[in-house]
């Protein structure tokens, strides 16, 4: 149970990590 909430967590941290990547690319490459 815990291990799968470790994963469940971790995921969702490199959820957040793609998207606020993401959002800088789109802040200093103005389209």
């Amino acid at each position: 149970m815990l291990l799968l909430l470790l994963s469940l967590l971790m995921l969702l941290l490199a959820v957040v990590v793609v998207v606020v990547v993401m959002v800088m690319v789109f802040c200093l490459v103005p389209l």
